[in-house]
């Protein structure tokens, strides 16, 4: 029997045009990184920044409230990007997730 491929099915949103857009929800500890990931994001056709927030629990409340289709993670966040991810991939539908680190230390892998 051949493998079949499964879509994931990734909830839309649509913006004033009717095209579909990507809602993100970016969670960093640097003030600068963060707002130049936003506006990033901002200027690019078929992204919507929901929320910007400097920690995990920001993080987890914006998730929760707007219901994104991704979350940007850092895993230097006060309140720890892991016990952010585990959090959030608790969720009824839970956004994709994509984590960034600075560093990592050989017992975080």
């Amino acid at each position: 029997m051949p493998l079949q491929r499964q879509r994931l099915a990734v909830p839309q949103s649509f913006g004033a045009l009717g095209r579909a857009l990507i809602t993100l929800v970016l969670a960093d500890s640097y003030p600068m990184l963060l707002e130049a990931m936003a506006q990033i994001f901002s200027a690019e056709a078929g992204f919507h920044v929901l929320a910007s927030c400097r920690n995990g629990e920001e993080a987890l409340r914006a998730c929760a409230n707007h219901q994104p289709n991704v979350l940007v993670l850092d895993l230097d966040v006060p309140e720890n990007g892991l016990t952010v991810l585990r959090s959030v991939a608790a969720q009824p539908n839970p956004p994709r997730v994509i984590l960034m680190a600075g560093r990592l230390d050989s017992h975080e892998m």
